[in-house]
């Protein structure tokens, strides 16, 4: 429901229509959109997108929608996002997703199955290392097909699914882990143990099961 994104902002469009309404599927449509203060949620993501400007462009007959350059800010980080919305039977997204700030990344996002159940396959790359996605989301859980998690010499590796509020949780957990990045984990700041000269490897195996609240 378009309530449950509350928008708020305003937009300005131009709209051009050349061709017989009767034969709408062939007609030529071409609209410009610009966003200018808007703000929305995302449903299934917690935190509200704000300050929103940028232009997106739609081209009936390839049933495209394209944003040039849409900048916004959530978490207290800035970003911008370009990309390409296909409006075929099954919609689908490609995106490049930039963030600036104390986490500074470069996304590489594609999503199928827009109105089902969600496909993400995607590249996150931030200045410790990356991360690798191939996921779907479900109305009460993510499914996760692989998540490979690198940084220095050491990879993370995930598959399992996640559950929302009451639902059932189970991770799997295969890593290596290069004692000498532990310090280097992202949005992790270990400095005492930069005076310990770790080195050698740790191999980790592990499964987790339960619901988010039990987590916590």
């Amino acid at each position: 429901h378009a309530t449950a994104w509350r928008p708020e902002g305003a937009i300005q469009t131009v709209l051009i229509a050349r061709g017989p309404i009767q034969h709408w599927p062939a007609i030529e449509v071409m609209a410009a959109t610009d966003v200018t203060g808007a703000s929305l949620t995302v449903p299934g993501f917690p935190h509200r997108l704000e300050r929103l400007a940028g232009r997106a462009d739609y081209d009936h007959l390839t049933r495209e929608v394209r944003v040039r350059e849409l900048t916004g800010r959530t978490l207290d980080h800035d970003f911008t996002i370009q990309g390409t919305v296909r409006l075929a039977a099954s919609p689908s997204l490609e995106a490049l997703i930039q963030t600036q700030g104390a986490m500074p990344m470069t996304a590489k996002i594609s999503v199928t199955d827009l109105t089902e159940s969600p496909r993400v396959v995607g590249l996150v790359q931030f200045p410790q290392g990356s991360l690798q996605l191939d996921s779907r989301f479900h109305q009460d859980r993510l499914e996760i097909a692989q998540a490979d998690v690198l940084f220095g010499r050491s990879t993370i590796r995930l598959a399992g699914r996640l559950g929302h509020a009451d639902t059932a949780s189970e991770l799997q957990m295969n890593s290596t882990i290069e004692l000498a990045d532990v310090t280097q984990v992202p949005m992790l700041k270990l400095p005492p143990l930069e005076a310990w000269g770790l080195e050698g490897a740790v191999t980790l195996q592990g499964k987790l099961r339960g619901t988010a609240r039990q987590w916590r």
